[in-house]
């Protein structure tokens, strides 16, 4: 799958604050990154994922990690078929394991070969799209995130934290 990164303006006052206070920055970009993760959730499951059987939707998760200076956050899916739903396929062949055949209906018709072509399907971009539209959510989530850090560094500094 792909990987989309955003870049946080106020970077470098955002590295500063994690040399001071690591467990205050860890902690509300770890928010941030919960929050931006279970928005792409839901929008993956109410808009983008196909609803063939619901085992797609069913598999994505989102998981969180916290290292000493980074928050990663992970929306993703175990089922191997979910790679070509969201890029698509090229055509290809189909054909069956020795011993056994394919057998499928077409217009009403059983239809029983040991090879077909395939014609490819076309991408749904399920996860790339949800990502693209709610990008700038994404963004205004880690400007609140920084936000806070701001304003708890204040007061850790007021009350001599």
């Amino acid at each position: 799958m792909s990987v989309a990164a955003i870049e946080l303006k106020g970077f470098q006052e955002l590295k500063a604050a994690w040399a001071q206070a690591p467990e205050i920055v860890r902690e509300e970009l770890l928010r941030s990154m919960t929050e931006a993760d279970m928005l792409l959730l839901r929008v993956l499951a109410d808009e983008y994922t196909p609803k063939r059987t619901g085992h797609l939707r069913a598999s994505i998760g989102a998981t969180e990690q916290v290292g000493d200076h980074d928050v990663i956050g992970m929306v993703s899916t175990s089922v191997d078929y979910a790679i070509p739903v969201e890029l698509g396929t090229r055509p290809h062949d189909i054909v069956a394991k020795p011993g056994s055949a394919l057998h499928f209906v077409v217009g009403g018709h059983e239809v029983t070969v040991k090879r077909v072509h395939h014609p490819g399907t076309q991408g749904v971009h399920m996860f790339s799209r949800a990502f693209a539209d709610k990008r700038q959510e994404v963004i205004n989530e880690f400007s609140e995130g920084t936000d806070r850090i701001i304003v708890r560094l204040a007061g850790a500094q007021y009350y001599g934290a």
